[in-house]
């Protein structure tokens, strides 16, 4: 990929976190998602420079009530437009097989696009679940439907093979769920389960796994040593199989090979 293509990647980054900022607001608080965006405190409409993804946080940082402007848009955008970029660099650096060559192969240059909505309902469940511990039945059943739609399109003889896969997660997850009375994870994180692993089949699911509970235990170790978190108390889970799916999408062959070699 070229400069060109990195900087637009950043801009629609840029403009879709400014999208998902306002989406991961009002959704888990059942709002209108239609209509001009406004300040959260005096609930102005606000102009179009002030919608300006980034820049209007760094020029304005306040809103002409006075209240500054929640610091989570300006981060949100901040990252949608990263993962934009990180997205287009490992899918370009890594299409030479696996995942990402079988959506080339039969997406052709749709396989970008179609990868970049998936990272903005990744991205959106991730905010919501931080924010609020839910990931709402209505974004996995979107990230099901643009599963679903990829399956039966271009691949519908491995379906029935990736459903195991997802039903297989789905069982493991619920084993949790109700081992732990609900305090390992919510259901949500079990209803994801399913849509995340019947994307992945395997051998993804497995590296997606391990890689999930590793991110979890690391993190959660040093929000401890921080002393940002205490033993007992709940932290959401969806962020870490979210993270991990990303990953394994993009590096789920590479990182089998190194394990394939290690053995």
């Amino acid at each position: 990929m070229t400069l060109f293509d990195y900087s637009t990647l950043l801009v629609f980054g840029l403009v879709s976190g400014s999208f998902l900022g306002m989406l991961t607001y009002r959704l888990p608080r059942s709002l209108n998602l239609g209509g001009r965006s406004y300040c959260d405190h005096c609930k102005r409409k606000l102009s179009w420079r002030e919608n300006l993804p980034l820049i209007s946080y760094l020029v304005f940082k306040k809103c002409r009530c006075g209240k500054k402007i929640p610091s989570r848009y300006a981060l949100i955008e901040a990252v949608t437009a990263g993962f934009f970029v990180l997205t287009g660099y490992a899918y370009s650096a890594n299409l030479g097989g696996g995942l990402l060559e079988t959506f080339y192969s039969r997406l052709g240059f749709m396989a970008l696009p179609y990868l970049l909505v998936i990272v903005m309902v990744l991205i959106t469940l991730a905010v919501v679940d931080i924010e609020r511990q839910i990931l709402p039945d209505s974004l996995i059943y979107i990230l099901g439907f643009i599963f679903a739609v990829y399956f039966i399109l271009f691949s519908h003889n491995l379906l029935f093979l990736h459903l195991l896969w997802g039903y297989l997660s789905f069982l493991f997850f619920l084993t949790i769920y109700l081992v732990t009375k609900r305090r390992g994870m919510g259901f949500g994180d079990v209803k994801l389960s399913f849509v995340l692993g019947s994307f992945l089949g395997f051998p993804q699911f497995v590296i997606w796994l391990f890689g999930a509970f590793t991110l979890g235990a690391v993190v959660g170790l040093i929000l401890l040593a921080v002393r940002r978190a205490k033993l007992g108390l709940p932290i959401p889970f969806g962020p870490f199989l979210l993270v991990s799916f990303w990953f394994t999408v993009f590096y789920g062959e590479k990182i089998a090979g190194w394990y394939l070699k290690l053995l």
